[in-house]
């Protein structure tokens, strides 16, 4: 299906087209963050390396009797299969019930996100999908590689903006979500980066995906390795949460809200915060 021209309203008249376009705050600041969020990743990479140097100089030791070495060797490789499994893409966990929004179903819908992400220079997710809540959210199953590729950018709509936000306030939300990666490439670097530890911190990948199902053939096996896995990775998780909570770039959220209302105009921004807050209490 061609998907025909979405009905777009008008940008604003007088709004500043350099609105929303620093994060604000210093630039060592960012570069902290940036810096801090790249040491949280540099750990999830260490720990397998350094198990599995273990493994390898347990095998090649020649002082210790041969189940010494064997046990190491086996302990060791363990952890290593353990550590690297949060090298594994991960997202954060999303609401159950989402429905994927195909664009050959809704081509408009994919049209009028990809005309907002082109409006503020950021790039247009490649899929979205429709749940519970009354937000929108960006999220990706990310891995070391998004590092030096672009992500695979996923957007959630919640089913109440769906319906019950007029053109304008919606395009607002898209503006205001998809504002993290409108600045430039070294941003969307940190952004995804930021992204990485925070899904490393507290993602899940397809495994523990299985474990929460109990009609998946691995759901005991799955149970029993997510358990392990965060028992043994529970202190490198507490030092990327505090990587992030160090990071400035979560302060953000005003430059966000600037570049909504760049692409939408102040007042349907002001009326979208307060339809959605009305309807979450």
């Amino acid at each position: 299906m061609v998907p025909r021209e979405p009905p777009y309203p008008p940008p604003p008249r007088h709004a500043s087209a350099g609105l929303g376009r620093h994060t604000g705050g210093s630039r060592v600041g960012r570069a902290l963050g940036l810096l801090g969020s790249l040491v949280g990743i540099s750990l999830f990479i260490t720990a397998p390396a350094l198990t599995a140097w273990a493994a390898l100089a347990c095998l090649l030791a020649t002082e210790s009797s041969v189940i010494l070495r064997l046990g190491g060797f086996i302990v060791c490789t363990l952890f290593t299969l353990i550590y690297f499994k949060s090298l594994l893409p991960r997202r954060l966990p999303i609401p159950p019930g989402l429905i994927p929004i195909h664009a050959d179903d809704e081509p408009t819908a994919h049209a009028f996100v990809a005309r907002v992400a082109a409006d503020i220079d950021a790039p247009a997710p490649r899929s979205i999908y429709l749940g519970p809540g009354t937000d929108l959210r960006l999220t990706a199953r990310l891995c070391l590689l998004d590092l030096i590729r672009r992500p695979r950018w996923e957007l959630s709509v919640g089913l109440w903006l769906w319906q019950g936000v007029s053109l304008s306030e919606i395009q607002a939300f898209v503006g205001r979500t998809l504002a993290p990666l409108s600045r430039g490439r070294v941003e969307r670097f940190r952004v995804t980066a930021r992204a990485l530890l925070d899904a490393l911190t507290g993602g899940v990948d397809r495994l523990d995906d299985a474990s929460t199902d109990p009609g998946s053939v691995v759901f005991g096996l799955a149970r029993v390795i997510r358990a392990v896995h965060v028992g043994a990775t529970f202190p490198l998780r507490i030092l990327g949460r505090l990587f992030l909570w160090l990071d400035e770039s979560r302060q953000a959220a005003f430059a966000d809200d600037l570049v909504a209302v760049r692409v939408a105009g102040s007042d349907a921004m002001v009326h979208a915060i307060l339809r959605s807050d009305f309807t979450a209490a």
